[in-house]
């Protein structure tokens, strides 16, 4: 599922919060987005399929992947506002692993 401009607004009100950014500022905005869209295109590439950031599927394999798909954006998001990507991948290793040895199961049960 590509990334829609509603889905794209909640996740950008969503990090925001977990940013505790609490202004509405066109500058802020768009560096948030960009840390989202950056994320979701990495934690696509990871898990192989397009993930459904919505949580709105009713496939319980699907839905598993897109809740940790999405904890794991808001966490990437953290750490790009503080500079500080390079530890990410370090300190998520586990849950990007799980991600994505998940996305191969699920592929794989799709063939």
């Amino acid at each position: 599922m590509a990334l829609t401009k509603e889905v794209y607004e909640t996740l950008l009100s969503e990090v925001k919060t977990y940013l505790n950014i609490t202004w509405e500022e066109e500058t802020t905005n768009n560096k948030i987005g960009g840390f989202i869209l950056s994320s979701v295109s990495r934690l696509n590439d990871i898990v192989g399929f397009e993930i459904d950031f919505s949580l709105k599927t009713t496939n319980l394999q699907e839905l598993s992947i897109s809740q940790i798909a999405k904890q794991l954006l808001l966490s990437r998001c953290f750490y790009l506002n503080e500079k500080a990507l390079d530890d990410f991948e370090k300190n998520f290793r586990g849950e990007l692993l799980t991600l994505a040895y998940k996305g191969k199961i699920y592929a794989r049960g799709k063939e």
